[in-house]
């Protein structure tokens, strides 16, 4: 960690009182003792005047010799409730300590922000957060009780937008889903065009943890996008074989065989021309790239376990149910010459 910015930097020193129980005995309390040193110091407005266009405050204050130093602070006059008068210092304890130069409170309560920066090729951000969220933090809270810690503005948006991609990405799966049963009239065979979408995530973990490259909120993009055009392949494959089971008499196996064959070409090519387009950014090395860089990564490897999956799985899965179904087409004879 380097650059860390702590906000409670010190500022001025400033004078801290203390009640003493003598000052309780006559009935003093912090308030009045402060207020009376403001007055002594600051000065208290007894009146205004006009003085032409301008307005004059009149206050009442010790002179400017008395005010230069606080050495006569112990021994400044408080007037008590009875009317009598006592020094400051038998009526409370008198320390001088550093001031704080910023104060910043939300909902009515103190927070102190710590920024610091991380070396991302040392440590993951993630993993630091699990370790001070399961040891650093509960020993804190226990040794101050009340104490309330967040990890980072940076940690909650990301945790926030984690959410919101989610939800986003449930309902794009669900209108994903709806449109394929309308058309193919079932409410399984859409399952089997989602199957490419989870193989094509788990692809893009492996990469990750191949190249030792942590899993960022880049990388989720990535794996999204990477879902729809691998469900889109699957589509273009399943289609093929919807417009030829009426068309021919031909086994389920065999139709299938020959929609992998006809379609093998454009999946490959829709593959290979993403690849290539893909390819300056991952092998980018500057600064500015780099965040991209986990993104291209879930995508490009997310289409290529995807692409397979479109021709293995996908085709797998949907003659198992064909033959559940039973609905594999009968096969004329051959004839013989």
């Amino acid at each position: 960690m380097y650059d860390v910015i702590d906000y409670a930097q010190p500022g001025k020193p400033e004078v801290r009182l203390r009640v003493k129980p003598e000052a309780e005995h006559f009935g003093l309390r912090l308030e009045d003792l402060a207020e009376q040193m403001r007055h002594a110091y600051y000065g208290d407005e007894v009146h205004r005047l006009q003085r032409g266009r301008n307005e004059v405050k009149v206050m009442v204050r010790l002179p400017r010799n008395e005010r230069d130093s606080l050495d006569g602070l112990s021994s400044l006059p408080i007037q008590l409730p009875n009317g009598g008068q006592a020094p400051l210092g038998t009526l409370a304890e008198i320390e001088l300590v550093p001031g704080q130069s910023m104060l910043i409170r939300q909902d009515r309560r103190r927070i102190l922000k710590i920024q610091a920066q991380i070396d991302s090729k040392v440590i993951d951000l993630n993993a630091l957060h699990a370790r001070l969220a399961a040891k650093e933090i509960p020993q804190l809270k226990r040794q101050f009780p009340g104490l309330d810690i967040n990890i980072g503005e940076e940690r909650q948006e990301q945790e926030d937008t984690a959410r919101t991609l989610i939800f986003l990405t449930a309902i794009a799966l669900t209108l994903i889903y709806a449109l394929i049963a309308i058309p193919f009239e079932s409410y399984v065979k859409p399952l089997v065009f989602l199957l490419g979408a989870p193989v094509a995530w788990a692809g893009a973990v492996w990469a990750h943890w191949l190249i030792g490259l942590p899993i960022s909120m880049e990388s989720l993009v990535g794996m999204i996008a990477a879902s729809g055009v691998v469900v889109n392949d699957s589509l273009v494959l399943l289609d093929y074989v919807k417009q030829r089971e009426g068309a021919a008499d031909i086994s389920m196996t065999d139709l299938i065989v020959e929609a992998c064959t006809a379609r093998f070409r454009p999946i490959l090519l829709a593959f290979l021309t993403n690849f290539v387009g893909f390819l300056p950014i991952l092998l980018e090395t500057s600064e500015q790239a780099q965040f991209l860089v986990p993104m291209t990564l879930s995508l490009t490897v997310g289409l290529l376990i995807g692409m397979t999956a479109s021709l293995i799985l996908t085709p797998v899965c949907y003659g198992i149910i064909e033959s559940r179904n039973n609905r594999v087409l009968p096969r004329e004879p051959a004839q013989q010459y």
